[in-house]
């Protein structure tokens, strides 16, 4: 029996089951507001036109016919959990002041996160004699903030006298640009496939450089082992997603499938780079500030201090009142927008019967961080 769901908080939302780590089923709530980003100073105010709750991922088209060349361009909402804050930033960084220039160094701060990006115009990766050079960089007035922007990229190559094809990719981001697979990265190919692979890489002579850098490690070299740095989402077949998703065998197949396997570790399911993946939920009201970003060069403002609430009866005929967390932040510089979505799950050893929803920017009472259940009948 499905609960009877009332929504008078203003915003889109989602009422859904899904299967949690031991079988058991849940259903989950997630409301999603979308605010518009004003002047500097200005608290972000509710969007006259509200985002729907997203179903499932999207993504672009791949790169050639290599599914795993795709890039994830909106993550879904309808997740069972997220243990952690996921922040994501797309859409085009401006250059300070609206000036053209070669390179500089944008902000993000969340909160008590804050991470720097080193932003190129277009370069390249030249071969020389004495190694690898960099071209000085083209100024531009923006860059997209897209992982085919940042280091990594992907290869496939004809084998001979044959239909079959080599393929490798840098597992953090096989879209991206200004990497080569040492031959570390190409042990993983058959002998075959290595030897001609070798061949192709060691015939560039030059090729794209990465536009988008952690400062703090800048890429030098196509075979430097650092990872890639950007601040959109992460596809789940990308590392590190892929090696939370535990093992899928035929013994998870038989044994526990559609549950997920034994191993599976919840962080599958964060889908913001490592360096902006907060260490607890938001709650509304944290700093923003974005520089280098936004035409307007210094953004300074707060997260909508907005609480959501959901009061459930149960089967049981007791009720309490929710208070979903939010675990996601989006914020799309080109739209002049960000989003937030609150999420929580229902145990169904107890069904809900009735949710109504509700929300307010008014200051509320809520309950110290990690309970998001209060009892009141």
């Amino acid at each position: 029996m499905m609960a009877a769901v009332e929504n008078h908080s203003g915003l889109p939302h989602a009422w859904f089951p899904k299967v949690g780590d031991s079988g058991h089923t849940f259903d989950v709530l997630v409301v999603r507001g979308t605010f518009d980003l004003g002047a500097s100073g200005i608290v972000p105010t509710r969007a006259a036109r509200q985002d729907p709750v997203v179903d499932g991922d999207r993504y672009d088209e791949p790169r050639g016919d290599d599914p795993v060349r795709a890039m994830l361009i909106q993550p879904g909402d309808r997740v069972l959990h997220k243990p952690q804050a996921d922040v994501c930033v797309t859409g085009h960084a401006h250059a300070p002041d609206g000036q053209p220039a070669g390179r500089w160094t944008a902000g993000i701060h969340v909160g008590d996160r804050e991470v720097s990006l080193q932003l190129s115009g277009p370069r390249r990766f030249v071969k020389r004699l004495l190694g690898w050079r960099l071209t000085d960089a083209a100024e531009v007035i923006e860059v997209p903030l897209s992982f085919e922007r940042a280091f990594g990229g992907g290869y496939a190559i004809p084998l001979d006298q044959s239909d079959a094809i080599a393929r490798i990719h840098k597992p953090d981001n096989p879209v991206g640009c200004g990497w080569l697979p040492d031959a570390k990265a190409l042990d993983v190919l058959p002998a075959e496939e290595r030897k001609i692979m070798a061949a192709a890489v060691a015939g560039v002579r030059e090729l794209p450089a990465p536009q988008i850098e952690d400062p703090r490690a800048p890429i030098r070299s196509p075979f430097q082992q650092s990872p890639a740095f950007g601040s959109g989402p992460i596809a789940p077949w990308w590392a590190p997603r892929v090696h939370r998703q535990g093992t899928l065998d035929d013994d998870w197949l038989a044994t526990r499938c559609p549950a997920v396997p034994d191993d599976f570790d919840a962080a599958y399911y964060q889908v913001a780079p490592a360096s902006l993946t907060l260490s607890k939920h938001l709650q509304g009201g944290e700093q923003l500030r974005l520089t280098n970003l936004l035409p307007d060069s210094r953004y300074v403002s707060r997260l909508p201090d907005w609480t959501v609430m959901a009061v459930a009866a149960y089967a049981d005929g007791s009720s309490n009142v929710a208070f979903p967390v939010i675990d996601t932040l989006s914020i799309d510089l080109d739209k002049r927008r960000l989003s937030l979505v609150w999420r929580c799950c229902f145990d169904r050893f107890n069904p809900v019967r009735s949710l109504v929803i509700g929300a307010t920017d008014q200051p509320v009472a809520r309950p110290p961080a990690g309970e998001l259940v209060e009892e009141v009948a």
